[in-house]
């Protein structure tokens, strides 16, 4: 019991954990690239996205213990169809960044833009991810893997878009990580109709 209680808090944590990495990411790819000096623009942006974000999470903890009351059960069904339709429309906000990136040359208008999308993204992927924790308990394992799918992502769009982008491409690696994050949930969620059939919540 202790087992399973320990490893329920390290799932539910890991999601914020994996958070911090993508930035610890974005950061150490702009140094090798040798853009260390777009670090400062980059660190008012995410400090302005993660202000929201924090602030979004603290108040997703003060209603937790009457959410997951609400939410168990046969009304977990209703949470997690809620979490799909709020990533699906959350994946689409990824979708204006590829033009953005195309059309507008690197430089504070672009970050701006790219702020403007990744801080409603985040937020609507961490109010899904909030629905989804407290719904039951094997959904935790759901919203770990989407955010290790995210941490990938970042990965792998930071070293493409960071060398010629800059400060501008690691936010756009972030946009794109949110976005992975939100199409792997709703994949997660999507696979669990078989056992709902068989009666679980």
């Amino acid at each position: 019991m202790a087992w399973l209680v320990l490893r329920t808090c390290a799932l539910l944590g890991l999601p914020e954990l994996l958070a911090s990495l993508c930035l610890a990411v974005c950061y150490l790819v702009l140094g090798i690239a040798g853009h260390g000096a777009e670090s400062g623009p980059f660190y008012v942006a995410v400090t302005l996205s993660g202000f929201c974000g924090a602030a979004l999470i603290y108040l997703f903890r003060l209603r937790q213990p009457e959410t997951s009351l609400r939410l168990r059960g046969t009304a977990g069904r209703a949470g997690r169809a809620k979490a799909r339709r709020i990533l699906r429309f959350a994946a689409l906000l990824c979708l204006p960044g590829l033009p953005l990136m195309l059309v507008l040359p690197p430089g504070t208008l672009l970050l701006a833009l790219l702020t403007g999308l990744e801080t409603p993204l985040f937020a609507l992927v961490a109010y899904a991810t909030y629905l989804v924790e407290n719904t039951d308990g094997r959904s935790p394992r759901l919203t770990a893997a989407a955010a290790g799918t995210g941490l990938v992502v970042v990965a792998v769009a930071a070293v493409v878009l960071v060398p010629a982008a800059a400060s501008s491409g690691a936010m756009a690696a972030l946009l794109l990580s949110a976005g992975a994050s939100a199409i792997s949930l709703d994949v997660g969620l999507g696979g669990r109709g078989p056992a709902r059939r068989h009666g679980g919540p």
